[in-house]
């Protein structure tokens, strides 16, 4: 899949220190529903990854 490649090249050329990759259909717009095709690209792993760098920026242990 094309978008999953390019997330992970930005991830490992440190263009990106994280990213998710969500995919939904037309009919999904008003359920809200999504699927995380790869498994290190999810929401969960990309806040995770936010919260890591945030706490390092304002010294939170």
């Amino acid at each position: 899949m094309r978008y999953e490649l390019l997330c992970r090249r930005m991830l490992r050329e440190r263009h990106y220190s994280g990213a998710a990759l969500l995919l939904s259909a037309r009919a999904d717009t008003t359920t809200g529903g999504y699927v995380e095709p790869a498994a290190d690209l999810t929401i969960a792993t990309l806040a995770s990854s936010m919260v890591a760098h945030a706490k390092g920026v304002f010294g939170i242990t």
